[in-house]
């Protein structure tokens, strides 16, 4: 069963299928974990407005969080499992809110940033648990942050250790 259903809009059904849940491995020191990835609607879907968004548009609505579909999020989403498996040795960030970041994109554009949250997984499949909670191109994004290379964080999560962050550098966008 689908994590997410397709969305059709006047005709054309939008597929979901990439941002099914799935795991990848990450080794840091020698020691291998397994990464559960999940994602969160806010990849491809904006808050809903009724001034710029029809009906049609609406794909949740949970109280105090209505949310329209978005097609250029959306077409974003599509890199989002590559994104993940590619991570590799690259940093990743602290937000201001406490989640990671990490960000991509091309010269010119705005920075497509990916905002997730790293716990160990209650899945017998995984040994961390990652929700993308959202993922957008958001311009004025900071350009200082503290990082912390993707399997070090890990590393950290599964072991249960407060996430060892450098200190703030300017963020190197790729």
């Amino acid at each position: 069963m689908p994590y997410f259903k397709n969305k059709k809009i006047r005709g054309q059904v939008f597929d979901l299928a990439h941002l099914d849940p799935f795991v990848f491995n990450v080794t840091h020191n020698e020691t291998d974990y397994s990464v559960r990835v999940t994602f969160e609607d806010h990849v491809f879907t904006a808050v809903f407005n009724p001034d710029d968004h029809t009906p049609d548009l609406i794909y949740s609505r949970r109280p105090g969080d209505w949310r329209a579909f978005d097609e250029r999020r959306w077409g974003l989403s599509r890199d989002l499992p590559q994104l993940f498996s590619t991570i590799g040795g690259h940093s990743v960030y602290r937000s201001k809110d406490r989640n990671f970041f990490f960000l991509r994109g091309m010269a010119g554009a705005p920075p497509y940033a990916v905002f997730f949250d790293p716990t160990r997984s209650t899945h017998k499949d995984a040994d961390i648990a990652v929700i993308v909670r959202s993922a957008y191109e958001k311009d004025n994004m900071t350009k200082w942050a503290s990082p912390v290379s993707f399997p070090r964080l890990v590393d950290a999560v599964a072991r249960g250790v407060q996430t060892p962050l450098g200190p703030a550098v300017q963020i190197r966008r790729r």
